[in-house]
């Protein structure tokens, strides 16, 4: 949806050069933030370390702040919980859409990706980002190394 952010990527093809295939590609377009987050979720739901270390190096990279990245996967394990809770009670997907108030996608792909999550999980992982950001906002630590060890630890 977005014509220059589109304009400037297919530049970045170009001076590629002609030998332009799908990985090249996938290597030189930027993605969305939401997209990695979501693979970062994904990652850590089905403790794949090795893939939610490099999402993250590849955040880091462009300079995303460690507190806002534990602000979006808070975010997103909240829904998770929530989305646990009512399948638990029973609700199907329409009636939880509606009790939440979210997009139709969000609770479609958080369902999916709940498979072997249970809900204990979930707050152990909220209270694990919970604590890191109050290690964070006290200063304690480097937030790398902190957002990291959070990585490792909840991929165990």
């Amino acid at each position: 949806n977005d014509l220059e952010n589109f304009h400037s990527e297919l530049e970045k093809m170009a001076l590629y050069g002609n030998e332009l295939d799908k990985e090249a590609i996938t290597k030189l377009i930027s993605r969305p933030l939401d997209e990695d987050v979501f693979h970062l979720v994904n990652d850590v739901v089905n403790r794949n370390m090795k893939s939610a270390l490099h999402l993250w190096d590849d955040l880091y990279m462009l300079n995303k702040d460690p507190i806002y990245l534990v602000a979006l996967l808070a975010s997103q394990f909240r829904l998770l919980y929530q989305v646990r809770t009512y399948l638990d009670m029973g609700y199907h997907e329409k009636e939880i859409q509606k009790e939440l108030k979210v997009h139709p996608f969000r609770v479609t792909k958080a369902i999916e990706s709940l498979r072997g999550l249970s809900k204990e999980r979930c707050l152990e992982i909220l209270n694990s980002l919970a604590e890191l950001d109050q290690s964070f906002k006290m200063g304690l630590g480097d937030k790398k190394a902190g957002f990291e060890l959070f990585l490792v630890r909840t991929a165990r």
